[in-house]
């Protein structure tokens, strides 16, 4: 029902001269924001690249053409990859990107718990109350749907990054060599 926080972390890709695409961990769900690094003179410097479709790369005309990579195409297979373009045309390049992973398969063995941080504690319990009902006692499970989803949205609304939102409609500088 959308991104929890916990599972966000950041991934980091040595990108290689003449080489497009990369193979991505099976527990990446989605990425998030994604920039390529590249040092200078000791700075190192970051700039964002923007997701496209399959079909919109598909639609490219040169995509084996080299050069500093600006967009990336995430292909959720069994076996996800990430394809980048332009392919980098240098190897100082390195590829970062936060991505929802998935969850830690539940295999609870000497006193270990669920991966799930407190706060979401209640919501994990009447939701997985609310799915047994189904099967055990389905006259209780409408009541404990409508527990688990008041408890859902308390820790959803109290998942969420505290920092501060700017629009600078001035960004000349940035894409300036």
């Amino acid at each position: 029902m959308g991104v929890n926080l916990w599972t966000v972390d950041l991934q980091t890709v040595a990108l290689v001269q003449g080489t497009s695409t990369y193979t991505v961990p099976t527990t990446t769900l989605s990425m998030l924001d994604t920039y390529v690094s590249f040092s200078s003179g000791g700075t190192t410097t970051n700039r964002v690249i923007m997701p496209i479709s399959r079909t919109e790369f598909s639609s490219y005309a040169q995509p084996n053409q080299q050069g500093f990579p600006t967009t990336y195409w995430f292909d959720r297979l069994l076996s996800p990859t990430v394809t980048v373009w332009p392919v980098p045309d240098s190897d100082l390049y390195t590829l970062n990107y936060y991505r929802v992973r998935q969850i830690q398969d539940s295999n609870f063995t000497n006193g270990q718990q669920p991966e799930i941080p407190q706060n979401w504690l209640e919501a994990f319990a009447l939701g997985l109350a609310s799915r047994l009902a189904l099967i055990w006692k389905p006259e209780k499970a409408s009541v404990l749907k409508s527990l688990a989803d008041e408890a859902y949205q308390i820790a959803a609304t109290q998942n969420i990054e505290s920092s501060q939102f700017y629009i600078s409609p001035q960004i000349g500088g940035y894409f300036r060599a």
